[in-house]
């Protein structure tokens, strides 16, 4: 018996990669692309004097604002956090969230000390009243290796791919 399956695996099988009479036919498997897509939440002087809490989302590598606030503090103030002001934290009880569902991750980069650090949040969706929450702790933080100080106005750096 064993050797008419092995005549049967070399020859109707070979070109699916059976190696061996006892194993099925292996096809190979291709992976669909999987689509890039980064969040990052940040707080920018704008030329119009005053601080803005902006999100920007990188697809495949390629840059689109989608959302943009004037916060009202003068870029004389210290930066605000987009965390209350772009997304609540999940430990914001009003409302209170209720049960979430995951939502993807944002980096929110924050000067520590003399260095920005990219801090990774898990994002969800509350199902009481639909907003998107940062959920407390952080995932990861991981410093950038770029300098920064409390009176810097400029944009953090961008977030890798």
């Amino acid at each position: 018996m064993r050797p008419r399956v092995l005549l049967f695996c070399a020859g109707a099988f070979a070109l699916l990669g059976c190696s061996d009479a006892g194993n099925a036919p292996q096809a190979s498997r291709v992976e669909p692309a999987r689509e890039s897509l980064v969040r990052h939440a940040y707080s920018e002087c704008n030329a119009d004097g005053f601080w803005h809490v902006v999100e920007d989302v990188y697809r495949n590598g390629v840059k689109s604002r989608v959302f943009d606030q004037k916060t009202g503090q003068k870029c004389s103030d210290p930066r605000p956090s987009p965390i209350g002001v772009r997304y609540k934290s999940t430990q914001d009880k009003d409302p209170p969230c209720g049960v979430t569902q995951p939502a993807g991750e944002i980096i929110i980069p924050e000067c520590r000390g003399v260095e920005w650090v990219n801090v990774k949040y898990r994002l969800v969706k509350c199902d009481r009243d639909g907003s998107t929450r940062i959920e407390t702790p952080e995932l990861t933080s991981t410093p950038t290796g770029v300098r920064c100080a409390a009176a810097d106005t400029g944009p953090p750096p961008a977030p890798p791919p």
